[in-house]
């Protein structure tokens, strides 16, 4: 996969790739390290020595490049110190759990739990906060609760102390996608019958007048031409 060379124990344990050298041996150095430390200082009156040792030419001789850095040769040859390379070889292979093996290792267990800042996944991360329950719901009151009091959403406080959040905020997304069809305004009826009404008004004043001026014989001019205006 993708990130198969950041992992160990079929991606429990992953750390990121530095200056060009994989994850996954830097955490199988962590390891024997460890082993080594844990084998010399229990056999050994001197282990951390030994363990120093170690260290010392290991960074010399392999760890300046990714081509050594996990070369078992070059790896051998930093332990010429440690007489019994095959006890740390058991214990980076099989004691501690393997890095190769899909399971827990102990070494690399022990080391994340001193992490503060580790990632357990699957998790949520909200504001740096881990959900300890990546639900749904516990996501949901999370976020809610990152909104001060005079910003806090309309579903937050609709839904929050329901016994359901996620369906109650689901029906709540539901309804403003499909919005009840408001009853259509009918004011422009009203201001047409009053439109209506006025010209009417005004077109009857003019053919009362008109017939006045021709003495009440204004039985040929018609309310038409009162409308659209005396055109002879």
């Amino acid at each position: 996969t993708r990130c198969a060379d950041m992992c160990t124990n079929h991606g429990r344990y992953c750390h990121p790739s530095d200056r060009g050298i994989a994850g996954k041996d830097l955490l199988t150095e962590i390891v024997r390290r460890a082993c080594i430390r844990n084998t010399a200082t229990s056999k050994h009156v001197h282990g951390d020595d030994l363990w120093l040792d170690y260290i010392v030419n290991f960074d010399e001789h392999c760890g300046a490049s990714p081509e050594t850095f996990s070369d078992p040769h070059c790896i051998q040859k930093a332990m010429r110190a440690i007489h019994n390379k095959d006890d740390i070889h058991v214990c980076v292979t099989d004691d501690t759990g393997g890095v190769d093996k899909d399971g827990v290792n102990a070494v690399l267990d022990a080391a994340l739990m001193q992490i503060h800042h580790r990632i357990v996944t699957p998790a949520i991360v909200v504001e740096g906060r881990h959900l300890a329950q990546p639900t749904a719901e516990h996501l949901f009151t999370t976020l809610c609760s990152q909104f001060d009091a005079d910003f806090v959403p309309h579903v937050c406080v609709a839904c929050s102390h329901t016994s359901s959040p996620l369906q109650c905020a689901q029906s709540m997304a539901k309804r403003r996608q499909h919005p009840r069809r408001k009853r259509k305004h009918h004011g422009w009826l009203i201001f047409l019958f009053f439109f209506v009404s006025a010209v009417g008004g005004a077109a009857f004043y003019v053919y009362k007048k008109r017939q006045e001026e021709n003495g009440g014989e204004g039985g040929h001019w018609t309310l038409q031409e009162a409308l659209m205006g005396d055109t002879i």
